[in-house]
């Protein structure tokens, strides 16, 4: 049993919830709609689903599917966080991400240091991982963004993020393996490089060090 948070309660965001619920997951569903998120509370969709309605009321008295208009404390004790926010075309066709990233760094600070965050676009919008191979020693690794949506400065708020963690663990140092042609943006985020180039799966690499204060 997994407890799960579901970020926004709508066609995409109440179907995830209650189809994660019914295979025996504890979901807390969270949405600033307070009119949404009463009648949801009372047992009643907003959505004309075929069988959603009674699934809600089943549910609900079984403890498996809550509703909060609390985001943050939604997800204080989930494991798994899924973000069902609109993400609407904007004129040049890209996506407009400012709700995931506006909510993914209102709730960062409250998740637990093993949570797994899932957003609806279906494929990861950027990742890294934050290990400490020592004592005060943080390292970041497995750094990639979504080849569509570089350039949107998500790789950075990553990074920022991940160094937020490390600090407030009382990490001293930030280490990592830059790809060489990478350099340039983590030196604008503080690194400064270290020792020779190394080869790592057929591509050059550095390392690189950031002292935390």
């Amino acid at each position: 049993m997994t407890h799960i948070a579901v970020i926004g309660t709508g066609y995409v965001g109440l179907s995830s919830a209650v189809g994660l619920a019914e295979i025996g997951h504890v979901v807390v569903g969270a949405d600033i709609d307070t009119q949404k998120i009463s009648t949801l509370q009372s047992g009643s969709s907003p959505l004309d689903e075929s069988g959603i309605t009674d699934a809600l009321g089943r549910l609900l008295q079984a403890q498996k599917l809550s509703f909060s208009t609390d985001v943050l404390a939604s997800v204080t004790s989930a494991n798994v966080v899924f973000l069902c926010l609109p993400t609407p075309q904007g004129d040049d066709g890209s996506a407009d991400l400012s709700y995931i990233e506006n909510v993914a760094r209102s709730v960062g600070p409250h998740l637990l240091p093993d949570a797994v965050v899932v957003n609806k676009l279906g494929q990861p919008v950027a990742t890294g991982r934050l290990l400490q191979p020592q004592p005060q020693v943080a390292q970041i690794g497995r750094m990639a963004v979504s080849k569509p949506l570089r350039g949107g400065h998500l790789g950075q708020k990553v990074v920022e993020s991940l160094i937020d963690v490390a600090r407030k663990r009382g990490d001293k140092t930030v280490i990592l393996h830059a790809q060489c042609s990478a350099e340039g943006f983590y030196r604008r985020l503080g690194f400064k490089a270290h020792g020779d180039i190394f080869d790592d799966a057929g591509i050059d690499h550095i390392e690189m060090t950031r002292q935390l204060t």
